[in-house]
């Protein structure tokens, strides 16, 4: 277990504790849809590298599919210090960048990368999602969200929720960082 904290030390979690892959999703994304995640997991399977969509700003590395093989350059980069998780997608190998274009066929890449910290986008959000046609379903706890933001902290239940799923989970009680980084989901076959 890492004591650091942040995304990077997410990843890493995640990383280590399942058998083939992870795709990771930032639990402040309200406006992602499947479609895009089964995409991400679908490029990065073929190529056996990362897949990052690109978003309004450049890549959206807290939405995307990495291979357990990321794994010793994300280590390499807490060792050098070095915690930016857009350090370490420059880092890789190998990996594949989703086009801003491309992601667009899964909705409006603003919208799908829109994410919620503050009261005042909470607001944002709401009229987005109450004027926006939706692509797909929404991944969206309004009230645990707007309850957490609140109250100025991270719920440990609604992370908890996130953090699992059918085939492994990120044992996001053992690491602050995990909570951190967001939802993770080990993909195996």
């Amino acid at each position: 277990m890492r004591h650091e904290r942040g995304s990077l030390i997410g990843l890493h979690s995640a990383l280590t504790h399942c058998r083939d892959a992870v795709v990771v999703v930032g639990w402040d994304m309200p406006f992602l849809n499947t479609a895009l995640l089964a995409e991400l997991r679908a490029r990065g399977e073929r190529s056996s590298a990362a897949a990052v969509p690109e978003g309004p700003f450049g890549p959206e590395p807290l939405c995307a599919y990495y291979p357990r093989s990321c794994l010793a350059i994300v280590e390499a980069q807490i060792e050098r210090g070095e915690l930016r998780l857009s350090a370490m997608i420059d880092a890789l190998p190998s990996r594949v960048i989703v086009a801003r274009d491309e992601v667009a066929r899964f909705g409006s890449p603003a919208r799908l990368f829109a994410n919620i910290n503050s009261a005042t986008d909470l607001a944002d959000a709401l009229l987005l999602a109450n004027t926006a046609a939706r692509p797909g379903p929404v991944t969206f706890a309004w009230p645990a969200l707007l309850a957490t933001i609140i109250k100025g902290r991270t719920s440990p239940a609604l992370t908890r929720r996130r953090a699992s799923s059918r085939r492994c989970s990120t044992r996001a009680g053992t690491s602050g960082a995990a909570i951190s980084a967001g939802t993770v989901q080990c993909c195996s076959a």
